[in-house]
């Protein structure tokens, strides 16, 4: 991941989707597959039980339309998402 974003502090590889896409090397040519089937080259996983962590939500950053919708998604304390 520090390779794609030629970043050396861990926290600035992923805050923020474009970030994210960049640091895994998501491209439109992924746009489409099946984010649930672990035979794609790029899915969601479920977190083993012992690593439950709380998920919560909150409106979404740098947008016109629809801010106050709670469509925003992370893990509670995250280190590595953009902060509002």
């Amino acid at each position: 991941m520090q390779k794609h974003r030629d970043k050396t502090n861990l926290k600035d590889l992923t805050t923020g989707p474009g970030k994210l896409c960049k640091a895994m090397d998501i491209t439109k040519l992924q746009d489409g597959i099946d984010l649930t089937s672990s035979d794609s080259e790029v899915f969601i996983a479920e977190l083993p039980e012992n690593l439950e962590k709380e998920v919560i939500s909150s409106t979404r950053v740098g947008i016109s339309k629809s801010k106050e919708m709670e469509l925003r998604f992370c893990i509670k304390g995250n280190p590595y998402i953009s902060k509002k």
